[in-house]
């Protein structure tokens, strides 16, 4: 799995490109949709922007925080345990709908 800064570099220039063109670019992967969450973080304070693929389910969202297989959360999920996100989920370019200060719950692994 690639290390911290890249996985930073790659998010960054993802968001780049999904912000520029309005989710024509990056707003997909494969035939995934892609939104783009943003948390404050519950150390730094600081804005923090994540793609992330989703499943819809109706007017839901469904991310899995998987951390690629790590045994440690992703910090995205870690930050959403400690505060609602500053700005919801932004998924399906421009039109998507902001979903302010909602928060998904935890699913049960079995």
């Amino acid at each position: 799995m690639p290390g911290r800064m890249m996985m930073r570099m790659i998010s960054g220039t993802h968001e780049f490109w999904y912000r520029l063109s309005g989710g024509l670019i990056g707003g997909q992967l494969g035939k995934a949709p892609v939104l783009l969450l943003t948390t404050t973080g519950r150390k730094s304070g600081r804005r923090r922007t994540t793609p992330l693929v989703y499943l819809p389910d109706g007017d839901n969202m469904v991310v899995i925080a998987s951390n690629g297989g790590s045994d440690r959360h992703p910090d995205w999920w870690l930050n959403l345990m400690v505060a609602q996100p500053e700005r919801g989920p932004k998924g399906g370019g421009p039109s998507a709908p902001r979903h302010e200060g909602r928060r998904g719950r935890e699913g049960g692994g079995g």
